[in-house]
């Protein structure tokens, strides 16, 4: 048997509350012909970052044009992990299969991770967002995040890697996430809850199940 909860000292919950802004085709015509070079964005990204601007489409664009400026500097696409390649135990984020809507599914466990770096990790994150978009048949926009806490521990509450998926999902990867699971998180995560929770945008924080 197993609980599904909103957050480490919540009630279980069924259902979302919070209501997302409709994107529709003329935003994302309107924000594709203020675009510079406009074919390197699909029209899937450009009603992400509408949703996650709530219809701001001004800002929407801003952030669209320096996702594209870093897409085109970084080329994450074709990003690697490093400290993988080195050490191939180094983490364990890994893209696993679909769920039941064709999501992508990653799924992580702390307990097999041997490196902490938080640079390193990040290029790991990178590389595992990038092979769930690719992954992603059409018509789908969203990954489901597995996490396994097993293993977690003192080591494991610094904030910074929260804060790094934090950054990148509203920097570049707005609305991508749809799920994330955190599974049999201990009590002494809830130190790390109680740092990050406030950074945690609305929308997302009520994507975000602990399954124990």
């Amino acid at each position: 048997m197993c609980t599904v909860m909103s957050g480490p000292d919540s009630s279980p919950i069924t259902a979302t509350t919070l209501l997302r802004y409709s994107v529709t085709a003329t935003d994302v015509q309107t924000v594709r012909q203020q675009l510079n070079a406009a074919d390197k964005c699909d029209d899937q990204m450009i009603r992400q970052f509408v949703q996650a601007t709530g219809g701001d489409l001004t800002t929407a664009i801003k952030r669209i044009q320096a996702t594209l400026t870093w897409r085109a500097q970084v080329h994450p696409e074709t990003m690697t992990c490093t400290a993988c390649q080195q050490l191939p135990k180094s983490h364990y984020m890994h893209l696993v299969g679909y769920d039941l809507i064709d999501r992508p599914v990653m799924y992580s466990c702390l307990e097999m991770v041997t490196n902490r770096s938080i640079e390193d990790n990040r290029r790991h994150m990178i590389s595992c967002f990038e092979q769930c978009v690719q992954a992603m048949p059409p018509g789908v926009g969203q990954w489901v995040w597995v996490s396994d806490f097993k293993g977690f521990g003192l080591s494991d509450c610094d904030p910074r890697l929260a804060k790094v998926f934090l950054d990148l999902s509203a920097a570049h990867y707005p609305e991508r996430l749809g799920l994330f699971i955190v599974v049999d998180a201990p009590w002494i995560f809830n130190t790390l809850w109680r740092a990050i929770s406030p950074l945690v945008d609305p929308f997302t924080k009520q994507k975000i199940k602990f399954l124990s």
